[in-house]
């Protein structure tokens, strides 16, 4: 019987469902830490303001205190000096030398009292982020726990084309897989020690380099390098985390159906590693399963994962139209089967997977759609998403190229206002049934003052886009050329590709 190709597709497939899952959160998550960044560099400019205010100093001398250590040597002996005159004079003669050179004994301490505050700003802030961070992991890998579970019952059930009488996972059930340790710790203990870790870092950093004469731009540089660290440390524990539930999901699953030997499934391509190389395809009982040796997961970051060993000579095969289970030979290939139905059973067949496919998949792909680009601007329902995917292909097309254009605009090096720009643009392009590349939206916002002093408006720009193309491009692109403005437009997939300010038409140029 042909079936080892089915059952690995399968399992593959829930394999990259989850982890679609995990990279939304994953996004999510790293917005969490790039608002914490923010927050710790206002905390430290906030330093200078609020020293100037409270000692009524200028702001170069503000800067002074803020920044030179080198003097605290010389501060101390004053101090001391200080405490220890023989007499008044002596003593208002080193306050005199004091205040002339710029140093304070009142502002030093003051200074310490600042570093300690940022040190106090800095831990609480990244403690939040990490309750934060901890809360989204969490619901991200009940969801990953329980839909690998049950995918995994549907897909046996295809499979073997039987009905399976499983039970439902109570939250409990599921919180306790969740909050389970492996190799010593639960998950939210690895985002609380690695935000501790960060947090002592930032706290040094920040203290060293204000202590140092360094400027706050370049402090605010070095914070940034060691958040983008952390973030990449943050995703790959989400990913791994994710993982390591659906192999735990799989495995009780398995013990639930009754299955009693599984085969270890390595993703086979330049990155898989030495160590999982070797097990695939490897048979191994469930009873002697060891996550890290002979079970997923085993490393960060690990995309392996399993399927049932199942060998049998006969099989039960569910009769679409009748819903019945009938025995047929074990030999019986599925495409076989599919033959011998009749063409009502093969309509009830491709009706039922129709309605089944690909959920999952769908599921994180809306959630995307949503996450990308607004609730406002897809479908309001999943089922509304479904319907345009598969029944409203025009529709979906559109809804596609929205996709990859917002994407391409969230990854340009724009300022985020800029992007903001480009976004309202673009959209308002698209009521209008124009379709604008991230190019053109980039060239239509710098129109002001464009080459030539030649500008234009969004209402020039929509009567010129509804005007007929008058030259072509050697490429085979058309170019509407009106009032030294050309737009040019891509007609195999109806996009304006660019927006350019020319006095004349280029000599290579086709009048048509």
């Amino acid at each position: 019987m042909k079936s080892s190709e089915y059952w690995e597709n399968t399992a593959l497939l829930r394999e990259i469902a989850v982890q679609e899952g995990a990279t939304l959160t994953a996004e999510d998550i790293l917005k969490l830490y790039d608002e914490a960044l923010d927050d710790i560099n206002t905390e430290i400019q906030k330093i200078k303001v609020n020293f100037q205010r409270c000692y009524g100093l200028d702001n170069e001398t503000a800067s002074y205190f803020l920044t030179q250590a080198q003097q605290e040597e010389n501060l101390n002996s004053l101090i001391y000096a200080l405490e220890n005159a023989p007499n008044e004079k002596q003593r208002k003669n080193i306050l005199e030398y004091i205040h002339r050179d710029g140093l304070s004994v009142r502002a030093y301490a003051s200074r310490i009292e600042r570093y300690k505050a940022v040190k106090q700003s800095i831990y609480a802030r990244l403690k939040k982020l990490a309750a934060e961070e901890t809360g989204l992991v969490s619901a991200m890998l009940k969801k990953a726990y329980s839909e690998s579970y049950y995918g995994n019952i549907d897909d046996t059930a295809k499979g073997l084309d039987v009905g399976i009488n499983f039970g439902i996972l109570n939250d409990r059930a599921i919180a306790e897989a969740v909050n389970a340790k492996w190799h010593g710790k639960r998950f939210s203990d690895r985002i609380w020690d690695n935000t501790d870790k960060l947090a002592q870092e930032a706290q040094e950093l920040v203290t060293r380099s204000l202590m140092s004469g360094e400027s706050l731009s370049k402090t605010a540089q070095k914070l940034s390098a060691r958040f983008q660290a952390e973030k990449y440390h943050a995703t790959t524990l989400v990913h791994t985390e994710t993982a390591h539930i659906h192999a735990m999901a799989d495995m009780q699953a398995y013990k639930d159906l009754g299955i009693e030997e599984y085969r270890y499934l390595a993703t086979l391509d330049y990155l898989t590693c030495e160590t999982c190389q070797p097990l695939d395809g490897k048979v191994f009982k469930l009873s002697e399963a060891r996550e890290g040796i002979n079970y997923p997961t085993m490393h960060p970051r690990c995309r392996c994962t399993t399927t049932m060993n199942i060998d049998i000579s006969s099989r039960r095969a569910r009769n679409p139209a009748t819903g019945r289970n009938e025995i047929i030979d074990g030999s019986t290939t599925y495409s076989e089967w599919i033959e011998s139905l009749t063409l009502e059973q093969k309509t009830a067949l491709e009706l039922s997977r129709k309605k089944n496919s690909n959920r999952t998949a769908d599921k994180l792909q809306f959630a995307e759609y949503k996450n990308r680009l607004g609730r406002e601007n897809v479908p309001k329902t999943l089922d509304l998403f479904l319907e345009t995917k598969y029944n409203k292909f025009d529709e979906y097309n559109r809804l596609k190229k929205s996709y990859a254009t917002i994407g391409e605009i969230d990854r340009k090096p724009w300022t985020d206002s800029f992007k903001d720009k480009a976004k309202q643009s673009y959209y308002g392009f698209k009521n209008e049934n124009i379709e604008m590349s991230s190019h053109a939206i980039s060239r239509f916002l710098s129109r002001k003052d464009g080459t030539n002093g030649i500008s234009y408006t969004f209402d020039d720009m929509v009567k010129q886009c509804n005007m007929s193309a008058n030259y072509a491009q050697a490429d085979g692109r058309l170019v509407k050329y009106y009032n030294q403005v050309a737009i040019v437009y891509n007609e195999k997939n109806d996009t304006v590709v660019s927006i350019v300010n020319r006095k004349n038409p280029k000599k290579d140029w086709r009048k048509i």
